[in-house]
């Protein structure tokens, strides 16, 4: 396989499993990138044929915990680089670890621009914040998108024990 594509929008070092994915995959491919919102911890030795590549520069904070337009100002530039690197590398197989980088694909899949089969794996359980508006519409949404991507989703797994 030429380039596999694997987007988290927390940074994948939060999440041992993501790691053992990531080295699992660049066994497979000649290319993996992962695409993360922000680069916070960068202390992993990843291997190198792994190409990490964060939408916000780590000295910003686009925390997604109080309502301002900064969280979807943060969204829209991860999007900008889920587009980006899927037209500069055309990856064979685009791997979603999370909620909110499924719903940068489902955008992108509505545009055309997702042509690659889709790796849904959610590692994670949506939780519905009802402590502000903002948390219950990021909830809300995103369990909508994610029953409307089993349109386009190839491949679906959750974590086993």
């Amino acid at each position: 396989m030429d380039c596999i594509l694997l987007t988290i929008y927390v940074h994948p070092e939060y999440y041992p499993p993501t790691l053992n994915a990531i080295s699992e995959l660049s066994k497979k491919a000649n290319k993996v990138i992962v695409i993360t919102q922000k680069a916070s911890i960068e202390n992993w030795n990843f291997p190198s044929n792994v190409e990490i590549l964060s939408a916000i520069d780590s000295g910003n904070s686009l925390s997604l915990s109080r309502f301002s337009v900064r969280p979807i100002i943060g969204f829209c530039k991860y999007c900008k680089l889920l587009q980006k690197t899927i037209g500069n590398y055309s990856p064979n197989l685009i791997v979603a670890h999370d909620p909110m980088a499924l719903a940068g694909i489902w955008i992108l899949n509505l545009f055309g621009y997702v042509k690659a089969k889709v790796w849904y794996h959610n590692h994670d359980i949506l939780n519905n914040n009802k402590s502000s508006l903002f948390g219950y519409f990021k909830y809300s949404m995103l369990k909508w998108v994610e029953k409307k991507s089993f349109k386009f989703i190839s491949i679906f797994s959750l974590p086993s024990n």
